[in-house]
């Protein structure tokens, strides 16, 4: 009896010592996270309260009303001329949906789904992506830069600079805006942390899960697509060809959720069709048609202007290059899948006319290669003498279970048929109930909570309205004049009417009432909308809903 019992407490014994320490390991790594986490959340809300910003509203690009516009309609049952993609205002769809067409009543909770969900979800999976390529030592340096880099990059512009890109970029990099350019840069991290996963497991379901993911970043922001190349290259070098075919089937469904998105919200693919509607449309291959309009000429240009902003642009092409030699010791595949996505992103995005240093939409941009930069700069520690090698020797991450992929694949497909199912049982736009002021600016509601009223004595026209109900930020009003329709509409085929208006701003105030002589005699239109910006400035800003129209007749 002495000699089992002895045997069984000695047993005990050594498997205690081997699980112990992986048990502590589990544990250093989650209070890491933890944090890192923590970590972040100070540091954002302390750059919120310092930074300039009216209210919950700090600087936006524009885009943000495009995309609350179509998530607001959708909810209703209607479907927009669909200019953009349908990832993010499927997120944005139940905000909308309670909040209703002001855009400001959505602001809160769409800075706190940014702040408290995704900017975590991306320190956790960068740390799977690093750990899973180059071990936990690279995965956790991974997450440490993606938390302290927005902040250790401020002394690295030039002062002139301060204001774009702290004050304009910076916002939208930690989460506190509502553009669609933090949301397409985890969907395309999570797309990187599937195909690493896919590169261990030559599997059709991993396969797959990637491609749903790589599909959900194209839906949130095409331009992405022109990143995919180097996941299929990646998948293709270590040989793992039931992934890359698992991985075409898995985008198939996004990109026909895209189709049929384009196609009943435009009236036509405008990706084989051409006009001046068709260019407004963007198009569903617009990778294609926009962002392959490449030029070495604009990349100079590009680097030209950073060079003359930033610290030293050698530095980012140092740590760059350097992480992907470094990542080639660990893993040839994982260097093809981080180096590969982040040069295409960035050189092809630098070489389009439409990116600027001036304006900041460079950053902007090039933002959905910035966590694969994370990871080639944590990467480094592989070049360590000595370290590096451990690193490099260490035993990989364990293969992904089919269970996980299954699990990924499921919830991703369900998303995707349920969009397919919301814009086939949607109705196209065929009223103006939604409009944009002027050709370049963004779609906005047209809403009846103003109720404005006009009045002409002589040659004078005295208008007021309804005062808005508070909002995230505060506001001010814009008026528009016009005359005739004051509008022009165009739809194509069965798709949704696309109306812009034909009036010009004719004064903002913070009053419920305006008055003026317009330049001649005759009828005259009016339309009030309400607007507002980061500055609080009444000369800047979209609107962001407008009023049905009044109209009188001067004498």
């Amino acid at each position: 009896m002495q000699q089992p019992r002895a045997a069984a407490v000695e047993l005990a014994g050594a498997v205690r010592r081997i699980t112990l320490p992986r048990v502590l390991r589990e544990h250093v790594v989650v209070a890491s996270l933890g944090g890192l986490v923590l970590v972040q959340w100070l540091a954002i809300v302390a750059f919120a309260f310092t930074v300039r910003h009216n209210g919950w509203l700090y600087y936006q690009g524009g885009d943000q009303l495009w995309h609350w516009t179509t998530a607001w309609l959708v909810s209703n049952g209607d479907l927009p001329f669909t200019t953009i993609g349908f990832g993010w205002p499927a997120v944005l769809l139940p905000l909308a949906a309670v909040a209703g067409p002001q855009f400001l009543d959505g602001l809160p909770g769409i800075v706190l789904l940014n702040v408290l969900v995704l900017m975590p979800a991306a320190v956790g999976m960068l740390y799977a992506l690093g750990s899973r390529l180059g071990g936990r030592a690279v995965g956790l340096g991974a997450a440490v830069v993606w938390v302290v880099a927005p902040w250790l990059t401020i002394p690295l512009f030039d002062h002139d600079y301060h204001e774009k890109w702290v004050e304009q970029f910076l916002p939208q990099a930690v989460g506190l805006t509502a553009m669609p350019d933090l949301p397409v840069t985890l969907a395309l991290l999570l797309a990187s942390l599937l195909t690493a996963r896919a590169l261990d497991d030559d599997s059709t379901w991993a396969g797959a899960a990637a491609g749903l993911a790589a599909g959900a970043a194209v839906a949130v922001k095409p331009s992405v697509a022109i990143a995919l190349p180097a996941f299929a290259l990646a998948l293709a070098v270590a040989g793992r060809w039931r992934s890359l075919l698992g991985a075409f089937a898995g985008i198939a469904l996004p990109m026909l959720a895209l189709v049929v998105w384009k196609a009943r919200g435009v009236g036509y693919l405008p990706a084989f069709a051409a006009g001046e509607t068709h260019v407004a449309a963007g198009g569903v291959l617009a990778p294609v048609e926009k962002y392959v309009d490449w030029s070495l000429s604009q990349l100079q240009h590009i680097e030209r202007d950073l060079r003359g902003e930033f610290f030293s642009i050698r530095l980012v092409e140092v740590l760059a290059l350097g992480g992907i030699i470094a990542l080639v010791r660990r893993t040839v595949p994982g260097a093809v899948l981080l180096g590969g996505s982040f040069l295409l992103v960035v050189v092809f995005r630098a070489g389009s006319p439409l990116s600027s240093i001036d304006n900041g939409s460079f950053f902007r941009y090039a933002m959905p290669a910035f966590p694969a930069l994370c990871v080639l700069v944590a990467s480094l520690l592989l070049l360590v003498p000595t370290v590096g090698r451990r690193l490099a020797a260490a035993p990989r991450a364990p293969r992904p279970s089919r269970r996980t992929s299954l699990v990924a694949v499921g919830a991703l497909a369900a998303a995707f048929a349920l969009v397919l199912g919301v814009t086939a049982l949607a109705s196209p736009v065929s009223a103006p109930i939604t409009v944009r002021v002027a050709s370049t600016q963004p779609l906005i509601p047209v809403v009846d909570d103003l109720h404005p009223r006009l009045a002409a004595s002589g040659s004078r026209i005295e208008l007021d309205w309804e005062p808005v109900p508070g909002t995230s930020a505060d506001t001010f009003y814009r008026v528009f004049r016009g005359q005739g329709d004051a509008m022009e509409c165009s739809t194509e085929g069965d798709g949704a009417l696309y109306c812009t208006l034909v009036m010009q701003p004719v004064g903002e105030t913070r009053e419920t009432s305006f008055a003026e002589e317009p330049p001649e005699r005759g009828r005259w239109v009016y339309r009030v909308s309400v607007a507002s910006n980061w500055l609080d400035d009444t000369t800047q800003g979209d609107p962001t809903v407008i009023s049905e129209p009044v109209e009188a007749t001067t004498r």
